[in-house]
């Protein structure tokens, strides 16, 4: 299964850029576990996210504005 996977991967990859790729990969993991995304979130969800995620804690007023600016 896995050598299958590969050998899918190296076909596509020959022909798409490697962010269209590593997309298909994800797309065919979620189908397969029978997840569906989220839909894309707005700028400001998206700092506080990323935020959180690095570095433990919510942006700064300032941060966030800075960010959106």
């Amino acid at each position: 299964c896995v050598t299958a996977l590969i050998s899918a991967s190296l076909s596509l990859a020959a022909d798409l850029p490697l962010r269209e790729v590593i997309d298909a990969q994800i797309r065919q993991a979620w189908d397969r576990e029978k997840i569906t995304p989220s839909a894309p979130s707005t700028d400001a969800e998206f700092i506080r996210r990323v935020s959180l995620d690095i570095i433990g804690v919510i942006p700064t007023y300032d941060e966030t504005v800075a960010f959106l600016g």
